[in-house]
């Protein structure tokens, strides 16, 4: 029996329920068995770290975040063109995923912050659809507004406990657009400069007008996915995922969902999603391939994969939850726009804890 090691970076508590999914997939062979390692989805290693693991030749699949596979060289991932059907691969991730003929990346599922919109609110606050700058969309907020006291125009997690790698990557966009496009190279310092304290006073200013709401933690478990979703605010900032609270709390809403992206914005938070491919340090190659071959059959994972509101990145034919065509069309899309490029000087996580500390020292 071969025995392949799985590097993922869901959580110690996630990896058991996806070894019991794996556990599924492993019945249809008798020849494989599977351990896991856990890497920190937050990043609070580096990349180097991230490179020595996969090269250390006990790493068979990798399934991590596409800003770590875009900083290591092909030369250190193995060619998937015999099990992976190019057609089936999302038009959007063909471009990262392929390098000449070759298939370096299978992608599981897309990720990314987009703006996410209540139709009807919109409607009832004499918002037109046509918002896609910054000046239209506060224009619509500061409608939104003035129409209902009872509607938070733009739902803001709870600014007391935000920190971490969200806090990254929510106030990105805000506070590039308030001037301060930070790198991650000596952060502190550019925290403490001109630009940053325009960009927070820019950010706090929205907060103090009550254009963007900070949520109550007991009434929306500060999260503006559950503000969204009760139908108490107008707009999210939020990726894929949002849809399960959507489905749990208000199903009907579904219906009423629109989704969109700015295009003056001067910032991206999109990502690109996750994807699983196989070292060439690996010394169970075609022990890997089979199991990721067994996992793209037929009602297999990534038939599954809407389970968790996901978008599939790899042909998948039946979605369980009613996400909205809308929201499938704009992740199949959003591939070739802007993507971070972290440097990693700095991890994500001590960019958003300070972040999150700055903004709350001026709001206070």
């Amino acid at each position: 029996m071969k025995h392949i090691t799985f590097l993922g970076d869901y959580t110690p508590e996630e990896s058991s329920s996806i070894l019991r999914t794996f556990d599924d997939y492993l019945q249809k062979t008798n020849d494989i068995s599977i351990s896991y390692i856990y890497l920190n989805r937050a990043f609070t290693t580096t990349i180097d770290t991230w490179l020595e693991m996969i090269t250390s030749q006990e790493v068979d699949i990798v399934r991590n975040e596409r800003a770590l596979f875009q900083f290591a060289d092909e030369k250190y991932f193995e060619d998937l063109s015999e099990i992976v059907d190019e057609k089936k691969i999302i038009p959007s991730q063909k471009k990262f995923c392929l390098k000449g003929r070759r298939i370096l990346f299978l992608p599981d599922s897309l990720d990314g912050l987009v703006l996410f919109y209540n139709k009807q609110i919109l409607k009832e606050s004499g918002v037109k659809e046509d918002f896609d700058t910054w000046d239209s969309f506060i224009n619509a907020l500061q409608k939104i507004k003035k129409s209902s006291k009872n509607i938070i125009p733009f739902a803001l997690h709870n600014l007391k406990t935000l920190k971490g790698w969200w806090a990254y990557y929510l106030f990105q966009p805000f506070l590039a657009q308030g001037g301060f496009n930070y790198s991650q190279e000596n952060l502190s310092k550019q925290l403490e400069s001109k630009e940053a304290e325009k960009a927070f006073k820019f950010l706090g200013e929205l907060v103090k007008d009550k254009l963007l709401g900070v949520l109550d933690e007991k009434k929306y478990q500060s999260r503006s996915s559950v503000a969204f979703a009760k139908g108490d605010a107008a707009f999210m900032l939020e990726g894929p995922w949002a849809i399960s609270s959507i489905t749990e709390y208000n199903p009907k809403l579904l219906e009423n969902i629109g989704v969109t992206i700015l295009k003056d914005a001067k910032k991206s938070t999109l990502v690109g999603g996750r994807y699983f491919a196989i070292p060439k340090s690996s010394n169970n190659k075609q022990a890997a391939k089979n199991f990721l071959k067994i996992m793209m059959e037929k009602d297999g994972y990534f038939d599954n994969i809407s389970t968790a509101g996901k978008i599939p990145g790899y042909s998948a034919q039946k979605p369980l939850l009613p996400i909205p065509k809308e929201i499938f069309r704009l992740f199949s899309l959003y591939g070739e726009l802007e993507v971070i490029k972290m440097e990693y000087q700095t991890m994500m996580d001590e960019i958003g804890n300070k972040i999150g500390e700055r903004l709350r020292t001026y709001l206070s």
